[in-house]
Parts: structure tokens; C-alpha cells; sequence
């Protein structure tokens, strides 16, 4: 009889629905541990025979997974709500935060430990001065997160040989000079895509995870900010902070971890998602990263705050038009507002008065025509046709429902002067333009009054723990 293979495993699902999870044992932190989940209840062995393997947990041995932390079992928890409010009152022990910052620090927290069922991996970027408390942050996360590696340097073979072995959450301190700028960049803007591959020496690695950053301002890297929930710090003046290493957070962090365990093992089959108003207005990264927040929450309110919240961010996390860009816009907004009946537009007429607001704005250079044509591609304005004087833009519907939508989009600022009634595209509350309706500010400023209160039952705690 052939023996059965011992097989190195992180994680597995079994056929007959027993989960298998490495964690840290809890009498000897140097040794590992299958977790094993079935039947609603969880035992630890050092391995476990299944039909065609025998699966052993993966070791700690190595220099790489040395500082990679693992849970040192699992606990039953009361409700995700509940788990919630333990998370949240964890950073308020230790976080100047407001209560809505620690609702999205916490429902982040929680996806880590069902990265493997999300559409997407969302990171978290933290951004502040000095002495905002970014490094604080990312210890503490440390704490919480699921297989937490806590670094202030990282390079790209490092990175791969960790994804290998495990699916971590790498916290980056210092990230804007952490390993090759390039290349690290490089790492996170692949790595929040489910089966992104990467190819070293040969070999293919998994770089699909959740990863938290630290900027001092963000980057230049509309791609890279675009995946990241962005949650802004500043120096706190309060004096009644806890330490990371004071007993009482190490303590509530062990408890929050195996609770988050349990609930790995209990959710990781049961994940659905309820359609809550706002999602509509989300464009597809917006709700990807909602819908990876979201899936493991049950709130109808919680998850309603964040498809407020990642409203907001896909606002400001856009970038501002350059000047050709905006005075091309502007320039197609007075012009089919003006003459309302005109079916075309000649570029060699736009690229004029594009040129005669540039003047206006005091810009010190001039558009060509090549460029302009440039501009209304990268908007999609494609509906152009060549005539003996030269390019034209059709101004069928179609372009003038598209040039409205990117009015809104852009917040672009408008011109007072131009007579925008009888517009219907002005007035259709599904397709306003950000100069006839609000600005950026006053729509930021409604859907913040509108957000959700974050109740229920259970998450009421909330408050009472943060002042335990």
C-alpha cells in the first residue's frame, strides 16, 4: 500500500467541508498547529489524515515566516456586530480616531480573515506628518490583522517567497522609502487582483493579498491610491492613550484574534452580500473594494455607511484634470449649452477657444489641434468624422449626455454666465452636472449628514466598551 503524501498546509478545504488553518501553539510560540474545523466545533492536532494526504501545519522555522503572526486558536464570539465593537473599542484604546475611521478600520480588519472569498484585496493607506501616529497604527494592527508581517522594508523576492508560503497581511512603515520605490509599487498595484501571477526564475507566485501602507502624502499613483482606503491621521493631544504593549490591549488582542479565528471557520462558506441603497452610484473600483468591506458584515447599516464612504473616497481620491483637459470640457459645455442646435463642432474651432480660455486662465502654453484630439479620446468622445475642412466632433445626444457626465464626474467649475435652462440634461436628477446642481463641497457635505447611524443592537456596545 503506498503511503499517503504529508503535505505542508497553511489552509485547506476539504472535500467534506473540514477546514484546516496553521496557527501559533499556544504553549510553545516557536511550534505550529492545525486548526481543524468541522462540525461546528474546532480541535488542534500536529496533523491530520484526510482521504488522500496527510496534511501537517506549516512551520515557523523558517526565517521568513519567523515574524508572521498567527492566531493561537479559536474562541466562540456573540455576533459579527459584537466583533465589531471589540475591534473598534481595541483602537480606541490605543487611536485618536473618530467613531467612523474605527467602523472602517474595523470592518478592513475583518475582510483579512476572508481574503481568500473576496472579489478583491483592499488595502488601507494611512496618511499624516510625523507624530500622527502611523507607526502606532500599524502595530496595533499587527495585533489584529490575520497573518500580520509588520515591516519598514521589503523587497519584491521577499515579498513573493512570503505569498508562497502564506497569504499575509504585509503592514509597510515608512512605504514611500521602504525596498525599490519601483518595484514596490509595482507589488501593490498587482497584488489587489484576484489570480495575479507573478513570474520569477521560473517560478509563478501569488501576490493576491490585503496590504496597509503609510504615506507622509500620498504619491503619484492615481492606480495604486485608486485600491487603497485612505484614512487620513493627525497628532492627538490626548494623553489617555494606551500603549500597544500594555497588558490590557496585548490581552484584548488575543481575545479579538481567536474570536476572529472562529469566525473565519463559521463564515468561510456563508458569505452573502444584500444590494443597500448607494451602490448604484459607485463606479466598478469604488464597489469593488465596497463589496470587499461589506461581504463579511450583516449590518444593513454598516454596510450602508460604507458605500457612503467609498462614494466620498472614489470623489477625492480622483485626479484633477489637467488644463488642456478642463478648458477642452469647459469649452464643449459652453459651446452645446450656447448653440443648442448645432450637430457638429470642428476641432479646429474647439482647439481655438480652447486655447482662448488657456489665455484666460493665464496658462503660458497653447493646445494643437493633435492634442486636442487627444483630449477628446481620453474622455470618450469618439463620435467624430473627417470633412474636407477637417476632424469634427458629432454632437449627437449620446456626446452631450457624455459631456454632462464628465462635468459631474470632474467637478469641474463651470461658467456662470452660460443660460442652462431648458437643459434637460441640467435638470435629470441621473445625470447632473456639478456647476447646474452642487458643487463637490455641498455633495460631500449631504451624503456625510445622510450617513447611516451605526446601531443595532449588539453594536451599540460600541460606546460602552470604548469607555471600559
Amino acid at each position: 500500500m503506498t503511503p499517503k503524501p504529508v503535505i505542508k498546509t497553511d489552509f485547506a478545504e476539504l472535500p467534506d467541508g473540514t477546514l484546516l488553518d496553521t496557527i501559533e501553539d499556544p504553549n510553545n510560540p516557536t511550534r505550529t498547529l492545525l486548526a481543524v474545523y468541522r462540525d461546528q466545533s474546532v480541535h488542534y492536532a500536529d496533523h491530520f489524515e484526510a482521504d488522500d494526504r496527510i496534511c501537517v501545519p506549516i512551520s515557523r522555522t523558517t526565517e521568513i515566516l519567523r515574524d508572521v503572526r498567527f492566531s493561537r486558536g479559536a474562541k466562540p464570539y456573540k455576533s459579527t456586530d459584537h466583533l465589531l465593537g471589540v475591534l473598534c473599542a481595541a483602537i480606541a484604546h490605543c487611536l485618536d480616531m473618530s467613531d467612523l475611521q474605527r467602523v472602517l478600520l474595523s470592518c478592513f480588519i475583518l475582510s483579512t480573515w476572508l481574503i481568500e472569498k473576496l472579489p478583491v484585496a483592499r488595502y488601507v493607506a494611512f496618511v499624516g506628518l510625523p507624530r500622527s501616529g502611523k507607526t502606532t497604527t500599524l502595530r496595533l494592527l499587527d495585533l489584529l490583522c490575520r497573518r500580520s508581517l509588520l515591516t519598514s522594508d521589503i523587497t519584491s523576492a521577499s515579498f513573493y517567497a512570503t505569498t508562497n508560503l502564506v497569504t499575509p497581511t504585509p503592514l509597510i512603515d515608512e512605504t514611500a522609502t521602504a525596498g525599490d520605490r519601483r518595484a514596490l509599487f509595482h507589488l501593490l498595484r498587482v497584488g489587489s487582483t484576484r489570480g495575479s501571477v507573478a513570474i520569477r526564475k521560473n517560478k509563478a507566485f501569488n501576490a493576491y493579498g490585503p496590504q496597509v501602507v503609510c504615506w507622509t502624502e500620498l504619491p503619484n499613483d492615481a492606480a495604486l491610491n485608486s485600491r487603497c482606503v485612505i484614512i487620513p491621521l493627525q497628532e492627538s493631544e490626548r494623553n489617555d492613550l494606551l500603549r500597544v504593549t500594555d497588558p490590557k490591549v496585548q490581552a484584548t488582542a488575543n481575545d479579538a484574534r481567536q474570536m476572529l479565528q472562529q469566525y473565519r471557520f463559521e463564515k468561510f462558506n456563508q458569505l452573502s452580500l444584500a444590494r443597500v441603497p448607494g451602490v448604484e452610484c459607485l463606479n466598478s473600483r469604488s464597489r469593488d473594494s465596497y463589496e470587499a468591506l461589506a461581504l463579511p458584515i450583516d449590518d444593513a447599516n454598516i454596510r450602508e455607511f460604507l458605500a457612503v464612504q467609498f462614494e466620498l473616497q472614489q470623489n477625492f481620491n480622483r485626479e484633477p484634470l489637467s488644463p488642456v483637459h478642463a478648458a477642452t470640457l469647459q469649452t464643449l459645455d459652453w459651446h452645446i449649452h450656447t448653440y443648442r442646435t448645432d450637430a457638429t463642432y470642428a476641432n479646429g474651432g474647439l482647439t481655438e477657444a480652447v486655447n482662448v480660455k488657456l489665455k484666460y486662465d493665464r496658462e503660458l502654453f497653447h493646445a494643437s489641434p493633435h492634442q486636442v484630439g487627444h483630449v477628446l479620446t481620453s474622455f470618450g468622445l469618439t463620435e467624430r468624422k473627417r470633412t474636407n475642412a477637417g476632424w469634427v466632433l458629432l454632437l449627437s445626444l449620446d456626446t452631450r449626455k457624455r459631456i454632462h457626465t464628465l462635468l459631474r464626474r470632474y467637478a469641474v467649475e463651470l461658467d456662470s454666465s452660460v443660460n442652462r435652462e431648458g437643459c434637460s440634461l441640467c435638470t435629470d436628477p441621473s445625470n447632473p452636472p456639478s456647476g447646474a446642481c452642487k458643487s463637490l463641497a455641498e455633495s460631500q457635505k449631504t451624503a456625510q449628514s445622510n450617513e447611516p447611524k451605526i446601531g443595532g443592537s449588539e453594536l451599540g456596545e460600541l460606546r460602552a466598551l470604548k469607555t471600559e
